[in-house]
């Protein structure tokens, strides 16, 4: 939907080399020499693992010095001088035979109705390896069905797929789309893994349920912080939980201290963090929650890791459900802020 294709200078603004050169740092990857082979060094396991290195990439001052420069260079021509752009990038990564994102669009996540969304692969995409969108017509016509039905993510996951255009690009190319846009991925039928990066741009101050930091104006300072990021050695797997329903009489604790804190406690019980999802906004069920549980994530990790407990509302009757099901089946479900796990209160 309304997807605008460009292309940049790969010589000037080679984010390629600078990732694979930083994933050379650390000793599992130390032989790397072209990031499409990074899977042979790795399997999906490592997920947490890469992206944790390519965001520790991403707070340095040398991306962040590359990343202004494209930014002024070639998004300044397509949004003008006056825009906000996301601080830190999101990292995305789709292993041969793997799915990396469900179809979803950006206002599920919180995202301000009138921001841009800027993809930059740094592989070459092709077919199930690509990103997937639905023509302006479907999309609406999907919008409204899905707020009407509240289908599960599994069923949004195949409506869509029957639906969508796959958008091919070679490194050196961009797309970007409203945040509205349904888009998601399949199953990487690929024998070649996708490593891609995005962003999103703000023009009007609607930062969605964002606060403003999440973004960066002109001048304006990135606050740096370094990570350890040493892979886990241990063979427990976890899932990331992040609830964005606000508390406390509409308080709402911020995602990246909700990811920082679920991070931060999987190093410390030695539990691999495998992904982090996030609940939808605008529907009654919780959707990623199901996912999870009884969904296309079923099975990925016992252990369910979420920032509180007052995160996980189990007065709420479909919430209930989900947790009932959830102890039934031995997930365990961590709560970071309290302390505590359902193991410990359920015999």
């Amino acid at each position: 939907m309304s997807v605008n294709k460009y292309s940049f200078d790969t010589s000037h603004f080679d984010f390629l080399e600078l990732v694979k050169s930083h994933l050379c740092k650390t000793p599992k990857f130390k032989n790397l020499t072209s990031l499409q082979d990074i899977h042979r060094y790795s399997n999906h396991t490592d997920l947490s693992l890469l992206e944790q290195l390519i965001y520790e990439l991403f707070h340095t001052d040398q991306f962040q010095k590359l990343y202004d420069e494209f930014s002024n260079k070639m998004l300044n021509p397509i949004f003008g001088n006056n825009y906000g752009i996301q601080r830190i990038p999101s990292v995305r990564i789709a292993y041969p035979e793997a799915k990396s994102v469900n179809f979803h669009n950006d206002c599920w996540y919180g995202h301000g109705d009138e921001i841009i969304n800027v993809w930059i692969p740094l592989t070459n995409v092709r077919e199930t390896q690509s990103l997937a969108f639905l023509s302006d017509q479907e999309n609406e016509k999907a919008l409204k069905f899905f707020k009407e039905n509240e289908p599960s993510l599994i069923e949004i996951q195949k409506y869509c797929e029957e639906r969508a255009h796959f958008t091919e690009l070679d490194y050196g190319q961009f797309i970007t789309f409203p945040t509205k846009s349904l888009h998601g991925t399949f199953h990487n039928k690929s024998s070649e893994i996708r490593i891609s990066f995005d962003l999103r741009i703000c023009l009007d101050n609607n930062f969605g349920s964002k606060s403003k930091d999440f973004f960066k104006f002109k001048n304006s300072s990135l606050p740096l912080k370094n990570e350890n990021n040493e892979n886990s050695k241990s063979d427990n797997y976890a899932v990331g939980y992040l609830n964005q329903k606000p508390i406390f009489n509409d308080y709402i604790i911020s995602q990246t201290i909700q990811i920082d804190s679920m991070i931060s406690y999987c190093k410390r019980q030695n539990l691999k963090l495998l992904i982090i999802e996030t609940e939808l906004i605008g529907f009654n069920r919780p959707l990623n929650l199901e996912d999870i549980i009884c969904g296309n994530r079923k099975g990925l990790a016992k252990n369910i890791v979420i920032f509180s407990d007052k995160l996980l509302n189990r007065s709420d009757n479909e919430i209930g459900k989900l947790f009932d099901i959830a102890i039934s089946e031995n997930y365990v479900f961590h709560f970071v802020n309290e302390g505590y796990t359902t193991k410990n209160i359920i015999k």
